[in-house]
């Protein structure tokens, strides 16, 4: 579910940068700054804040199943490592 939140917001995120109404809009936000440069200040904090939100969130879930399925895998391969190098008369006492 959050992936595809993500990427429906991203892809509006997409739309809305591609701003066609403010380019002839002539007022100024607090008296210096003009309206298109804030709305693409906003889409960029959006799109920062979006991607942040992936980074800790959505993509968590994927890298830790991802993680946790490569140590079992390391670990089992490590053990069988350190049973082989052991000597035979250890190996008996250990199994």
């Amino acid at each position: 579910m959050k992936h595809k939140v993500f990427w429906i917001m991203l892809l509006a995120l997409l739309v809305l940068h591609h701003d066609w109404w403010f380019w002839n809009d002539g007022r100024l936000l607090f008296g210096f700054l003009p309206v298109g440069l804030a709305y693409h200040a906003l889409i960029s904090l959006a799109a920062g804040g979006l991607w942040t939100w992936a980074a800790f969130f959505v993509m968590s879930d994927r890298l830790a199943e991802e993680t946790s399925d490569e140590n079992d895998a390391d670990l089992n391969h490590s053990t069988q490592e350190a049973e082989s190098e052991q000597p035979a008369n250890r190996r008996n006492l250990v199994a």
